[in-house]
């Protein structure tokens, strides 16, 4: 099986580790990217000790979780569906997603996708 390593964090309160963990697997819509460069903002131990106070709406994803913005790297694997992205395309990482198909996404502003 192969293997990467992965900044995570697994409890509030702690660092964040570097954990080696399997590589996923693309589903037939996604694409596996290799991350080359990934930012996390300053304060995040301070973000994530008041988390559940400042964003009571955002559930906190499951523990241990990788955090991150802006990632950008080279994509390595396609799911069988994917049309418009390759293997070897560089890519930045839109953490949004979107339907595609509300007013908003069907105007260009997939950022306040309704769904």
């Amino acid at each position: 099986m192969d293997t990467m390593k992965a900044v995570r964090l697994h409890q509030v309160g702690t660092t964040f580790s570097i954990d080696e963990i399997a590589v996923p697997k693309p589903r037939p819509n996604d694409v596996l990217v290799k991350v080359k460069a990934c930012g996390i903002i300053p304060n995040m131990k301070n973000v994530m000790a008041h988390y559940a106070e400042w964003f009571p709406f955002l559930p906190l994803p499951p523990l241990p979780a990788i955090y991150g913005l802006d990632a950008s790297g080279e994509v390595v694997e396609v799911g069988n569906q994917v049309k418009s992205i390759k293997t070897g395309d560089r890519v930045y990482v839109n953490p949004g997603t979107s339907c595609g198909s509300c007013h908003a996404c069907r105007c260009g502003q997939p950022i306040n996708c309704d769904a």
